[in-house]
């Protein structure tokens, strides 16, 4: 769980995808992957990536990286509308805040699902959404609407979530206007929540999938977007990444070799605990919230300055991702799937003594 600056503990490095952690180039072959027999690891990848995914997930595109597969998904949404004979349909919507890794989509953005600081209850909080996306939906003509893009967990902005029925709803919404739903799991995919696809937990049907980093865990840049059955597009060529999809090949070895998501399932109770009994006291923490191997501290308003943050988690020997939003700071914990309950323990001590040192 170490990096590579000396004892520092990794508990977070955007873009959250280090599912093994560091030091791990031996085993995941990334000299040899340069050999070109690697080429047929493309097909390889993808098929075994469909074998994973969700029922109904037929076939795969892989990109160069998770903004090229947010591209593709865009390209191959318009492609199927265009198929049903709905050319007009242009308009893709996403969350506020939500970082897809690409600007090449003209995203309109609806408000996020952020329960802490709202005044709403969760289930409140996901009809007011709810009824905002249709009433933007139908301002903007829904038959001009090619898809939706959610994550399953808004990384950006600290571990959003919505409630079940907000999902839901959203699937019957999509359905009704006939919108593709783009689930974004480059952060919460191949593992993160103890599962390989986040979809499967949320049991709502994606029509298409991205997925980004995570499959190299961060080894080399690779995306690939997964396509349902009822797209109607054809899924294309994939894009030049033989080296990446090899060492993809190995990483999901090794995740599967190690039962490394049964891993996370079973200490997500332990490490939510330890958070809950460590760090939620603390008097300048607002919010604590995630799941699995995915989870924000978000600290009360005007608690510290960010560069304060960042000096006190190196002094602690923590590396994590520090995020400004508005008038608070976050701490962005997604540490290596292969944490045990030592490391665990150790990142929770780190980062108490980290947040203790600057409450006055």
């Amino acid at each position: 769980m170490t990096g590579d600056e000396g004892d520092l503990l990794e508990a977070s490095a955007p873009p959250f995808s280090r599912l093994l952690g560091g030091g791990r180039q031996r085993e995941l072959g990334v000299s040899e992957a340069l050999q070109p027999d690697a080429d047929m690891a493309r097909e390889a990848l993808a098929s075994r990536l469909v074998g994973l995914a969700p029922p109904g997930v037929d076939r795969a595109r892989l990109t160069r990286d998770r903004g090229a597969a947010v591209n593709a998904a865009w390209a191959l949404a318009r492609e199927h509308h265009a198929a049903n004979g709905q050319p007009t349909r242009t308009i893709a919507i996403a969350r506020a805040g939500a970082d897809h890794g690409t600007d090449a989509v003209p995203f309109q953005r609806i408000s996020n699902t952020k329960v802490h600081r709202s005044g709403l209850s969760e289930w409140r909080l996901g009809q007011s959404r709810l009824a905002e996306l249709e009433n933007t939906m139908q301002a903007a003509g829904a038959a001009n609407i090619a898809l939706l893009m959610l994550e399953p967990i808004q990384h950006a902005g600290g571990c959003i979530y919505a409630p079940q029925d907000y999902w839901a709803g959203v699937r019957e919404m999509c359905d009704r206007f006939g919108i593709l739903l783009v689930v974004d799991e480059a952060v919460t995919g191949l593992g993160r929540l103890g599962a390989w696809y986040a979809t499967d937990e949320l049991v709502v049907r994606p029509d298409l999938i991205v997925l980004g980093e995570s499959l190299t865990s961060a080894y080399a840049p690779l995306g690939a977007v997964l396509l349902h059955a009822n797209v109607r597009a054809p899924v294309g060529a994939h894009e030049d990444v033989p080296p990446a999809a090899a060492i993809a090949l190995r990483n999901l070895d090794a995740l599967e070799r190690n039962d490394v998501l049964g891993d996370v399932r079973r200490l997500t109770a332990y490490l939510a605990a330890r958070l809950g009994d460590s760090i939620v006291p603390l008097a300048n923490v607002g919010d604590v919230r995630g799941a699995g191997f995915l989870w924000a501290v978000e600290l009360a308003p005007r608690a510290a300055t960010a560069d304060a943050l960042r000096t006190a988690l190196r002094a602690a020997g923590l590396r994590a991702h520090v995020e400004a939003v508005e008038d608070h700071l976050l701490v962005q914990l997604a540490p290596p799937l292969v944490s045990g309950p030592a490391e665990i323990d150790a990142l929770v001590e780190r980062l108490e003594r980290a947040l203790g040192s600057l409450i006055d």
